[in-house]
């Protein structure tokens, strides 16, 4: 079993304020997070599926359409005909007074926000508003369907 670990993104998109998530996953390292993969069904923005991509899906060389072979298999698995890949297009970097030294500069620093592609509408944006613990987001009615072989245990039970 391979335990997850992470962090749920809230996503709100730029001009019809329309809300879907995403899941941010947080490893001790690189190699603890490749493969595993997020899908948000379109029909329903707050049932996420987290499934790991396998041998044949990883050794495509083209991103896309290895995306689109690991999407096919996991509607197949599910029934979901719904499901998209939240892709982040950038991030923002939130300007900060760099004229105030060092310390100053730590107090204030903000991550950067994750702008998205809408899954709602591909000539769309949206922003990252917020960040949720899992225990928030299935609080709030959301759902996060695993595959495979992964399990979650921490911050459900809180």
């Amino acid at each position: 079993m391979n335990n997850i670990e992470g962090q749920i993104r809230q996503i709100k998109t730029s001009t019809i304020s329309e809300v879907f998530y995403d899941f941010e996953f947080l490893g001790e390292s690189d190699e603890s997070t490749i493969g595993l993969v997020c899908l948000t069904r379109c029909e329903q923005p707050n049932v996420l599926v987290v499934t790991e991509m396998n041998k044949n899906e990883l050794s495509i060389p083209d991103y896309k359409i290895g995306m689109k072979v690991l999407i096919e298999r996991t509607a197949k698995e599910t029934g979901y005909k719904d499901l998209v890949f939240p892709t982040i297009i950038r991030y923002e970097q939130k300007q900060n007074d760099s004229n105030k030294g060092f310390q100053e500069y730590l107090k204030t620093y903000q991550k950067p926000i994750a702008v998205y592609k809408s899954i709602f509408n591909d000539s769309q944006e949206a922003t990252q508003v917020n960040n949720m613990t899992i225990h928030e987001f299935t609080k709030a009615g959301g759902r996060i369907e695993l595959l495979g072989h992964l399990s979650m245990y921490q911050q459900l039970a809180l």
